[in-house]
């Protein structure tokens, strides 16, 4: 064997064992760094001392931080550390996954703010923390597995949220009309242990998502991202019974509309799960759906 054969033979061994410690699918390997840079939002935002804020509503009402999907909705990123897993930007594996889930967040929120304007109204997402670094936080919960736990642990990560973000200056500087915040863990080929939204529980003040790098062995792509975020402004899972969709309607989205964003979220790139008229009617994007009466279905809870 030659010199030169060895050489090859050598670089293909080591581009073979960084690849193969991530294993990702092809389809989600596009260039993150370019799709970042076409960010089209140049709007600059600075601190306003005179924009008035009511800071006895300042975590929102019934709904919480999340109202409807119209206006303008703050997304904080939170890359948490638990018992079990943990961040490391050096490491290569780990930033690559951060990059994805800003560029996977980007996609989302970009799809939500399309399924918006088809109903004449405007959904604004500001989420990029590359270009607002107060948009990004750290997080330690060295007591809690969301291995074991992945519904999350609302009333410590409150807590955390309300003694590292200022979310009264948030306000100020982005003047926003809703705030969600989405726990991000590094958890990769976890059995069993899916996204959580905490999806307008009037008991919870500050709404909150707590998504993995992996969950059930599969990544978490953009339709997940889409799909949380939607939970938080009052759009329920048509895949299962809960307090607005019975067993009927989940019988019919299963055999007729089994694309739904709220019943299935595709792992590819871009989001090719449809949003029905239902779905924008919990979102309340639209005061009325057909299939509310004929199906017997819960009330939107934003009417």
């Amino acid at each position: 064997m030659t010199k030169k054969m060895i050489l090859y033979l050598f670089v293909f061994l080591v581009l073979f064992t960084i690849c193969g410690c991530h294993k990702k699918d092809d389809t989600k390997k596009e260039d993150i760094s370019k799709t970042l840079l076409e960010e089209d939002d140049t709007e600059e935002y600075e601190i306003d001392d005179d924009y008035y804020v009511d800071e006895t509503d300042l975590y929102g009402g019934k709904h919480g931080t999340a109202d409807t999907i119209i206006g303008r909705t703050l997304v904080v990123s939170i890359y948490a550390d638990d018992a079990t897993t943990s961040w490391n930007s050096l490491n290569e594996v780990d930033q690559y996954n951060m990059d994805d889930s800003l560029n996977n967040l980007k996609i989302a929120t970009n799809w939500l703010e399309e399924q918006a304007s088809k109903y004449n109204k405007k959904a604004e997402f500001i989420y990029n923390w590359t270009k607002y670094p107060d948009l990004k936080y750290n997080a330690k919960f060295s007591n809690i597995s969301f291995k074991e736990n992945n519904f999350g642990d609302y009333y410590t990560q409150s807590i955390w949220i309300n003694n590292n973000i200022d979310i009264l200056s948030l306000k100020k500087k982005y003047q926003y009309d809703n705030i969600i915040f989405m726990f991000l863990f590094n958890m990769q080929s976890v059995e069993d242990t899916y996204p959580r939204s905490n999806a307008h529980n009037i008991e919870w003040d500050l709404d909150i998502i707590n998504l993995f790098v992996q969950n059930n062995y599969y990544y978490s792509t953009s339709a997940v991202y889409a799909h949380e975020i939607l939970h938080l402004f009052g759009v329920p899972d048509l895949y299962q019974v809960n307090s607005k969709i019975n067993q009927k309607y989940v019988d019919y989205v299963h055999e007729f509309r089994n694309d739904d964003i709220m019943n299935w979220t595709a792992e590819t790139l871009e989001v090719t799960s449809t949003f029905s008229e239902l779905d924008a009617y919990y979102a309340g994007l639209t005061n009325e759906c057909d299939d509310v009466k004929k199906w017997g279905l819960g009330i939107s809870e934003h009417y």
